[in-house]
């Protein structure tokens, strides 16, 4: 998980395609970047809950350190997993994924 492509998710800012480079990953936690062009987003967004899902299913939930035109400096933990991404994980039913909640397809490992 150094490096990679992923999802961010912010609250009411939705959904957005970033890349990943995490300079420390170490147990749980891991320190980075997130490349993408920060400048469309209001940095209000930030402030709220702050998500990764990782290519492979892995997700983690972020806090901001510093905040650029093209990229985020975070922290973070990983500490959820999603449903449905990995063989031994149930998947989630029809009606969570029509529910728009981004937290209703997620579970705590």
């Amino acid at each position: 998980m150094p490096c990679g492509s992923g999802t961010l998710l912010l609250g009411n800012a939705g959904r957005i395609p970033v890349d990943y480079h995490f300079a420390s990953d170490c147990d749980d936690l891991c320190v980075g970047s997130l490349l993408f062009n920060v400048a469309m987003i209001d940095s209000a967004a930030f402030a709220g809950r702050v998500m990764l899902l990782c290519e492979g299913g892995a997700a983690l939930v972020l806090a901001v350190v510093s905040i650029g035109d093209q990229r985020l400096e975070v922290i973070g933990r990983r500490v959820l997993a999603i449903r449905g991404t990995a063989p031994e994980r149930d998947t989630f039913s029809a009606n969570e994924a029509d529910s728009g909640d981004a937290d209703a397809n997620v579970t705590s490992m």
